[in-house]
């Protein structure tokens, strides 16, 4: 007898002592205890899933490569959404140039905006076909010279000519070099598919063979000297891989967090990358008999432009008003409604839309939307800025530096294929 309940309270002690142990594996974190294999699971490891980071896994199809997302979709910056079924995009807007893709893709339908250049100044709505055109206009030049240094010494035109900037980069117009800053007195097209620019996106998806994990987050990349250990989280659990070489595309701040014992070279370069904010809030609008343009600059306004897209099936536009770096750092404190409440009563003001026409509204905000190419960013640039270590490399729109333009979608995927010779070369060694 006595032994039958010395048997049972000795399982009832393992009982509690299991249930104990369970319970405390509920942490936030939870770590695979398991000893990770230390052999090279894969040639190559990418560090995000943006445009550089599916241009390198194109590139290197024929290889094994591991994609690692920390979000749950992939394209990056590249975001298109979806209401009263018309696609609109969020971050890159303009339709990607379709030369820059290197196989072939069945574009949905180009639709461009035909209208005039929009500017609002002095509570005054101009018409202009070209950017000269709006500031003369205005008066705001004290004499007839409208060269970049001219327009950029009087502070009326300065304020214009840098919203007019802004529609294309979002920092301070003076921050950036001057052969950018001439990027201000060009007419865009204001051009979109119709299926949006996250077609691009599942393009490259459809043409890779790379394995793609989404929701993981990548918080240690190191070069151990025979391959690269790569430390992430996935689903709350932390993993350890094992690669022969990895490519961090992140911005710039990320990846001096994520890589140990970067190269001289590279931390000099990526010391030298500061990024500009820029927050979209986009407005549908219904039967709202708005004056034909292409876009409205508003330089005295939150906004700095509003970018128009006409669906004329639905008798529907969709503005997309971009908030600029200093304006959209202000609004930290304010929450998304307040923000769009403050757009719809600039929209109000400037095209006399009627609130009780909003179908809908939507906002995104970009703590990193591009680097501001400055002279800082582009002076004495190392050699071997873009290889972080013997087997970590560098990608992203900011890398590419064969123009002076690294930035966009054009440069995202520039950057993927210059990397991905570098790999190959390396791996063949």
């Amino acid at each position: 007898m006595k032994k039958t309940i010395l048997i049972i309270l000795i399982s009832l002690a393992i009982i509690f002592s299991l249930a104990f142990y369970m319970s405390s594996q509920d942490d936030e974190t939870k770590i695979i205890n398991e000893i990770p294999k230390e052999d090279a699971q894969y040639d190559i490891v990418i560090v995000g899933a943006g445009l550089s980071g599916l241009s390198s896994a194109y590139n290197l199809n024929d290889y094994n490569v591991l994609i690692l997302e920390k979000e749950n979709r992939a394209g990056g910056r590249v975001l298109t959404k979806t209401q009263e079924d018309i696609n609109y995009d969020m971050g890159a807007i303009f339709a990607y140039p379709d030369y820059i893709v290197p196989f072939a893709i069945e574009s949905s339908e180009l639709i461009k905006e035909s209208g005039p250049l929009g500017l609002y100044y002095n509570d005054k709505l101009y018409f202009c076909d070209s950017v000269i055109n709006c500031i003369s206009q205005t008066n705001a030049m004290p004499n007839n010279d409208y060269s970049l240094k001219s327009i950029l010494s009087s502070n009326e035109s300065r304020d214009i000519l840098n919203a007019f900037f802004q529609t294309i980069h979002p920092g301070e117009i003076e921050d950036y070099i001057t052969e950018r800053q001439e990027d201000a007195l060009v007419k865009y097209e204001n051009t979109r598919y119709l299926k949006g620019n996250t077609e691009l996106v599942e393009a490259y998806q459809n043409n890779i063979n790379a394995e793609l994990q989404f929701n993981s987050t990548v918080t240690s990349v190191e070069d151990l000297g025979d391959k690269v250990k790569i430390t992430y989280t996935q689903n709350d659990v932390e993993r350890v891989i094992f690669t022969k070489s990895a490519i961090v595309t992140t911005p710039s701040y990320i990846a001096k967090k994520i890589i140990n014992n970067i190269s001289q070279a590279s931390q000099e370069f990526l010391d030298n990358i500061k990024y500009a904010e820029m927050t979209v809030v986009a407005i549908g609008l219904k039967n709202n008999n708005l004056e034909n343009f292409s876009y409205l600059i508003t330089p005295q306004m939150t906004t700095s432009a509003i970018v128009n897209n006409y669906n004329d099936e639905k008798n529907i536009n969709i503005l997309l008003a971009y908030i600029a770096d200093k304006n959209s750092k202000d609004l930290t404190n304010k929450t998304d409604l307040e923000i769009t409440n403050e757009v719809i009563e600039i929209l109000q003001t400037t095209l006399n839309i009627r609130e009780n026409d909003v179908l809908f509204t939507d906002l995104v905000t970009w703590p990193q939307t591009s680097a501001v190419i400055s002279e800082q960013m582009l002076k004495d640039i190392p050699g071997n800025y873009n290889q972080a270590s013997t087997r970590i490399f560098l990608a992203g729109d900011y890398t590419d530096l064969s123009s002076n333009f690294p930035y966009g979608m054009s440069s995202a995927i520039k950057s993927g294929e210059n990397v991905s010779k570098k790999i190959i070369e390396f791996l063949k060694k």
